[in-house]
Order: structure tokens, then sequence, then C-alpha cells
């Protein structure tokens, strides 16, 4: 994932160096240091904010289908337990 731009509706996600910024259809721009985890099932995704170290990490699940990244966000403490599960919301996400 190092290096990608994915298109979110409305705004974009980037993986590189180690981060992960993404920007809000508005332009905001937030960005994470991540750490994933592939041998979790699911495969896991943490992400704590690169600006405000002290908030708690952010977890995700995450799923690589060709060019394809579906990605579930979770909210702060554990990641969702399935893509459908969890009031998680889902992204699907393609390489630009």
């Amino acid at each position: 994932m190092s290096g990608k731009t994915v298109e979110a509706p409305g705004g974009s996600i980037t993986f590189a160096g180690g981060k992960m910024i993404m920007k809000d259809p508005a332009g905001a721009t937030t960005t994470y240091v991540y750490r994933i985890d592939p041998l979790a099932q699911p495969k896991s995704i943490e992400m704590t904010d690169a600006q405000d170290t002290n908030a708690p990490p952010r977890y995700a699940i995450y799923e690589l289908k060709g060019e394809g990244l579906r990605l579930c966000l979770g909210g702060e403490g554990k990641p969702p337990t399935a893509f459908d599960a969890d009031g998680g919301r889902v992204l699907l996400l393609h390489r630009k």
C-alpha cells in the first residue's frame, strides 16, 4: 500500500511512507500513522493521528481484491469484527 492514492466519494486516501492521508470532500486533511496486521482474520489496520499522538488509535479491517481496497472503519478501541457488523463505515476504494 505504499505511495498509492485511492479515491473515496468526493475525497481521497493516500498511503505513503507509513502514513495514511485522508482528504474529505471539503478538502480537510487528516494524517494517520498506520500499522497493518495482514495475518489477522479479518485483516486489520490500526491508525494513530499523526498530529494528536495522545488521541486513542482508530481501527479498521481491510480486504484487497485486484486493484480495489475494501476498508471498514470502526471506532476507537477495537476493529470491527466483520464488514457487515458493528456499525462500521465501509469504503470501496480503487486506485487512481
